[in-house]
């Protein structure tokens, strides 16, 4: 009996050792994984790094950081895609909004929905474009309020403000007949929330261009000037940020003329 009880014990313990040995060597290639995807990422080579974000995210399925690095990956693609990047932005709604359903107090989420969804609604006609801006607007303005000093959600508010004003009379016409009210937005507010964004992160590229964006259209040239020289002499740190210092360097050209 002892010697029965004692091969039990034993069987189960060296079971139990092979589970941990093997949960090691999963968590050790996860980690393995991860750090080339983040390193492929820092390289501005989010294309490379996209089918490691897909398997990291297929080996932890209910892992918060690993959906939101995929979705982000997503977004990035995308962006550096330009006009082949529907898909990409179209998969990152998906999992950004499954982001904000599993974990909805965390800001990155609906900061990375907000992001997918403004890049996909790009790619939407006019009344697609309305139907889309509300959630932009709802989880920007969930990332502020769950992160106030965060400059992201700011900047994607600003943006949304901006887009919301330029709608045309005939599309806010439908928008109310149809769509439960067009999206609400105002020059004012744009550069309310882009200022905040650029306090928030004085060096981000992408929040001082939309800044010179919002200000050219209130007649500020000097202003936008201003934004546009700094975003071409800030240091490059996001994979769009040398795109929009081309862009920046034009508008620079064009206000100065």
């Amino acid at each position: 009996m002892n010697v029965l009880l004692t091969s039990i014990v034993l069987g189960g313990m060296m079971l139990s050792a092979h589970a941990a040995e093997t949960a090691q060597a999963v968590s050790s290639t996860t980690e393995n994984l991860l750090e080339k995807a983040d390193r492929l990422q820092a390289q501005f080579k989010d294309a490379e790094a996209l089918p490691l974000y897909r398997e990291i995210q297929k080996q932890n399925p209910e892992a918060y950081e690993p959906l939101l690095k995929l979705c982000r990956c997503l977004n990035n693609v995308g962006e550096d895609a330009a006009d082949r990047g529907e898909p990409f932005f179209a998969e990152a709604v998906t999992l950004g909004r499954a982001l904000c359903e599993q974990f909805p107090d965390r800001k990155e989420g609906h900061f990375e929905l907000a992001a997918a969804v403004g890049n996909l609604s790009g790619f939407k006609g006019g009344q697609d474009k309305v139907k889309l801006a509300k959630e932009i607007a709802g989880h920007a303005q969930r990332a502020i309020d769950l992160y106030p000093a965060w400059s992201y959600g700011y900047s994607v508010l600003g943006v949304y403000h901006r887009e919301a004003a330029s709608v045309n009379g005939f599309l806010k016409f439908l928008a109310n007949q149809f769509l439960d009210g067009a999206p609400q937005g105002s020059i004012a507010e744009s550069e309310t929330c882009l200022l905040k964004a650029v306090e928030r992160d004085p060096e981000a590229i992408y929040p001082r261009y939309q800044l010179g964006l919002t200000l050219v259209l209130s007649k500020k040239k000097d202003e936008a000037l201003a934004q546009f020289r700094s975003v071409v002499s800030l240091p490059v740190k996001d994979h769009q940020d040398a795109r929009h210092q081309i862009l920046a360097q034009k508008q620079i050209q064009k206000l100065a003329k």
